[in-house]
């Protein structure tokens, strides 16, 4: 058992809970990221940020539902689909059009329209820059 007093080292059942403390710090990265979102619009840096933290976040998750519970063998199957399925989720999700869009609908309530960020997306982002426009 070890510990003073008949009392547990503090990490010692570390293997039958998983830790808790990535889950805060990604709850604040994300926070931070859609403040600064919030304050100056959504860029492709931001964009990848969110995409690569609700990644991680659902490997965790994995990773609490199996080498945790002793099943290691199934761990790197699931990480490697799971990365897979978010390559091809934010290819589907058109991540310039979504810029544009988030940008777009932030303008029309109000905030600034940061242009210099628009203008260095791929051509991928013209059919929402110009669906932007009122008729």
């Amino acid at each position: 058992m070890g510990g003073v007093a008949g009392k547990q080292a503090p990490f010692q059942d570390s293997g039958k809970q998983p830790d808790r403390a990535p889950f805060y710090i990604m709850a604040s990265a994300f926070q931070r990221v859609f403040l600064y979102q919030s304050k100056s619009g959504m860029t492709e840096a931001r964009f990848y940020a969110i995409g690569f933290m609700v990644w991680l976040a659902v490997v965790f998750l994995w990773f609490a539902a199996t080498v945790s519970r002793g099943q290691r063998e199934r761990f790197v199957f699931g990480a490697g689909t799971i990365g897979l399925l978010a390559i091809f989720g934010l290819n589907l999700l058109n991540p310039d059009a979504y810029i544009v869009r988030t940008n777009l609908k932030r303008a029309r309530l109000g905030h600034k329209l940061e242009m210099e960020c628009n203008a260095s997306l791929s051509l991928d982002s013209v059919p929402a820059i110009v669906a932007g426009f009122p008729p």
